[in-house]
């Protein structure tokens, strides 16, 4: 009896939470009209993310952002892909690498972003408890193109507790924190928390396969007594 209290312990310490959902998001709207500004640049000479941390191991199946045509027009150099990207931090709680060598790359996919609504796009990476940046840009594996993180109207913004962070060619030639933009850019991870923690329904499920193995066990039990009283 006692391989299949071993083999009930085995799979209630590895039963995963498979339901996907957002666990992290750097603000949520409403958003400037794409007419006015459109956003900040993301291309090959700008980087932008958010730094975050989460407490558990965790999946992620997808990354995403609310981008925008850039000054609110089609022509100025909209087009092609960009790259989403989840790294280690360094640390000073930023990435570490430049704009022509992203360090600490964990998983990137490359994308093309719809403008005006949220776009996300599938990733594959399992994630320990930690600090993690999420950061979006092109010129590297493979994407080419251009366009903006909208902007959040101000005092509007919802914020989690991560920072925004930015590198380009000019006003932050390193990693460094946009706090005169603070978290009122959008952009967000989802996936499935992994818990050694069952869900009730599994509580309930291992309870009756156990009860069934009891069963079993008594059955053979009566059995062997029988044959030996014949």
């Amino acid at each position: 009896m006692s391989r299949y209290f071993l083999f009930a312990a085995i799979f209630l310490a590895t039963v995963t939470n498979a339901n996907a959902n957002i666990f992290f998001q750097s603000a949520t709207g409403p958003f400037d009209s794409w007419g006015c500004c459109g956003g900040s640049d993301i291309s090959s000479t700008q980087f932008i993310g958010a730094s975050f941390s989460i407490n558990q191991t965790t999946e992620v199946e997808a990354i995403g952002g609310h981008f925008n045509n850039i000054n609110g027009s089609p022509s100025f150099g909209l087009g092609g892909t960009i790259f989403g990207a989840i790294v280690n931090l360094g640390g000073n709680g930023l990435p570490t690498g430049n704009l022509t060598q992203l360090d600490g790359v964990l998983a990137y996919s490359v994308f093309t972003p719809n403008s005006g609504i949220d776009s996300q796009v599938s990733i594959n990476a399992t994630l320990l408890p930690g600090a993690y940046g999420l950061i979006f840009g092109s010129g590297l594996f493979g994407a080419n193109g251009r366009i903006a993180l909208t902007l959040v109207q101000p005092n509007q913004a919802v914020t989690s507790d991560g920072e925004i962070i930015s590198i380009n060619n000019s006003s932050f030639p390193n990693w460094g924190y946009m706090n005169d933009e603070p978290n009122r850019y959008r952009m967000f991870l989802s996936g499935s928390v992994v818990s050694a923690v069952p869900e009730p329904e599994t509580y309930l499920i291992l309870t009756v396969g156990l009860v069934m193995v009891g069963l079993f066990q008594r059955r053979r039990s009566c059995n062997s007594r029988n044959l030996s009283i014949a």
